[in-house]
């Protein structure tokens, strides 16, 4: 397993986020322009409904070698607004 800090997490998670829904075909309209560590990912800010929400989680599953997140802590996170912050801080606890 890959140790990785905050920074590099997020980027990545980014970049994720950046490629999966550039493609116009998506839907959206999505706001990729200005994804910052306190983004949420809803609609409000940068636009994931909540299916994108959690095809994009199953992504950052997969990139980070995460057999599963649990349940009850995207819970928490989905109540929080999906905030980026707070998924960067789960995935590096399952990377330590």
């Amino acid at each position: 397993m890959v140790i990785m800090d905050k920074t590099e997490i997020f980027e990545k998670m980014k970049e994720i986020i950046e490629v999966k829904f550039t493609d116009s075909d998506l839907g959206g309209p999505y706001n990729l322009g200005n994804i910052t560590i306190d983004s949420k990912m809803g609609e409000d800010d940068i636009g994931l409904d909540s299916l994108d929400v959690v095809e994009v989680t199953l992504m950052f599953e997969e990139e980070f070698d995460i057999e599963e997140l649990p349940d009850e802590d995207l819970t928490k996170i989905a109540e929080n607004g999906n905030r980026i912050s707070d998924i960067v801080d789960l995935i590096e606890a399952h990377l330590k």
